[in-house]
């Protein structure tokens, strides 16, 4: 079986609201590992509790990676860790890209998780994308598929990737965990080909776990076996490595 990579989760405890402590974020590993999955990249939100200004700088997250990766070792897990945070498009985060404070994937200076805002696009939006292609940066679109705005109107969502962004679509999405408006339009956007990676987005070890597999099965009935495993394997991988993925 090709080993899994899961491009978004929530992992590291203390960040935001993901993992309450070490212990959680052990049990999101094991899940992990039992599902088939290799390789995780700890995404936290780039403001703490969604606070604004109250942010977690690229320092921090890199070492509660090393403690995550010193904790695994420690209870005999092989999973492998990588760093990235998820960035909201706002102004203040726009501010700390231009200081360099923004971590990409895997630190890796090319992907970038961005999270659109669910009650309108800003009128600014494109000028806001062009500022990250400034940095090099390529914002992969998280989970466009439980974005209200996007499934109002979906042609926001295409002239985003017209710009060159990439899109993420989260595993429990397909699965039903969050409703079947979301897996209607999660599938719209398969059958469109407007996506290019499969997360879990996971946040805890109960209610939204780093589980993949199921929800690829769903995944490859959709857009086969070639494609499906493409956004869950090689296209995360080729992020990892800031490779170009097309």
């Amino acid at each position: 079986m090709i080993p899994l990579i899961d491009l978004h989760t929530h992992i590291l405890p203390g960040l935001d609201d993901g993992a309450r402590d070490w212990e959680e974020a052990l049990d999101m590993a094991r899940l992990a590992l039992a599902d088939g999955i290799t390789t995780v990249v700890a995404t936290p939100h780039l403001f703490r509790q969604r606070v604004v200004g109250d942010f977690n700088p690229p320092e921090l997250i890199l070492e509660r990676v090393e403690q995550l990766r010193t904790r695994l070792a420690e209870a005999g897990l092989d999973l492998r860790v990588a760093a990235g945070c998820e960035v909201p498009l706002t102004y203040e985060a726009m501010r700390l890209l231009d200081e360099g404070r923004l971590l990409s994937l895997n630190n890796a200076n090319r992907y970038v998780c961005l999270e659109m805002p669910d009650t309108a696009i800003p009128l600014a939006t494109q000028e806001l994308i062009f500022q990250f292609s400034a940095k090099g940066l390529t914002p992969i679109i998280t989970h466009p598929e439980r974005n209200p705005v996007f499934a109002e109107m979906p042609d926001k969502l295409m002239s985003l990737l017209r710009l060159g962004c990439l899109t993420q679509i989260t595993a429990g999405s397909l699965t039903g965990a969050f409703g079947r408006r979301v897996a209607r339009f999660a599938k719209q956007l398969l059958t469109k080909g407007y996506v290019q990676i499969m997360a879990s987005d996971a946040h805890n070890s109960h209610r939204r776990p780093p589980l993949l597999k199921a929800a690829l099965q769903k995944l490859t009935a959709i857009v086969g076996e070639s494609r499906a495993w493409d956004m869950v394997a090689a296209t995360p991988q080729k992020i990892l490595n800031g490779e170009p993925v097309f």
